[in-house]
């Protein structure tokens, strides 16, 4: 990359003309948002008799499905119950009164969520909302369904690790996965330490994120990802789609 260009990316300027909505903000309020999320799981009292489900389905679309993507990489390291993630407006398998459903929609809106979310009550599955409002609460609140808050106001795929922490925060109330609160509170620890060195005022020479945009720029992305890391390769791609708008895609 030409010495101009590295420059530019230690340009003050160049972040508030290409990031007018302060996404990089958000993306620094990570670390607090997987801890406040978490916090508010250990309030969380699920059904007892859900520990015995013998299987978790998460139902959404977009940056609120992401959570789903990387809790099923967890369970399947881990050797826990199976999740599954459903993009669609029908479960394409059969649910049943052991299935755990988790119906994610930041909005509450989505189309698809909603009709997954009464696909999941009308098979008699147990049914978990996680939302920051919309006709997702309330129809929960109305039928007496268990739910969960995403109490930021951000674009939904910034909302990633706060839905994540609330869906593996409420897995590990049931045992469903194995994940102890001093390993969290350990990994938000590692994530701010982490972010100390990836934030715009850090020169080039001494930033990972700026080095790795500079080998990138130009290119076409394709990201792989096995076992624990196949959610993190399709939320890369997703981010460098979203965020980045470049062409990248993603293999397992």
């Amino acid at each position: 990359m030409s010495s101009e260009a590295r420059h530019n990316l230690d340009d003050p300027e160049l972040y508030s003309r290409l990031d007018p909505s302060g996404l990089r903000e958000r993306l620094r309020a990570l670390p607090g948002h997987c801890k406040v999320a978490w916090q508010e799981t250990r309030a969380f009292t699920p059904p007892t008799d859900w520990a015995s489900s013998t299987r978790v389905v998460v139902g959404g679309m977009g940056g609120s499905a992401i959570a789903g993507d990387l809790a099923a990489s967890l369970a399947s390291v881990q050797g826990t119950v199976p999740i599954s993630v459903v993009r669609d407006l029908r479960v394409p398998f059969r649910l049943d009164e052991n299935t755990l459903f988790v119906a994610c929609s930041y909005s509450g809106n989505t189309k698809e969520s909603l009709g997954l979310f009464q696909q999941a009550r009308q098979a008699n599955s147990r049914v978990l909302a996680i939302t920051n409002g919309g006709a997702l609460a309330e129809q929960a609140k109305a039928n007496g369904v268990p739910l969960l808050d995403v109490d930021i106001s951000v674009e939904p795929r910034s909302a990633a690790g706060y839905n994540l922490m609330l869906l593996l925060g409420g897995l590990q109330r049931l045992g469903l996965v194995g994940i102890e609160h001093e390993e969290v509170l350990g990994a938000v620890e590692s994530l701010c330490r982490a972010l100390s060195c990836l934030t715009e005022d850090v020169p080039t020479r001494d930033n990972p994120a700026k080095q790795l945009a500079m080998e990138l720029r130009g290119k076409l992305i394709l990201v792989y990802g096995g076992g624990l890391f196949e959610g993190v390769a399709r939320r890369w791609k997703c981010q460098f789609n979203e965020n980045a708008k470049v062409w990248a895609f993603f293999e397992t």
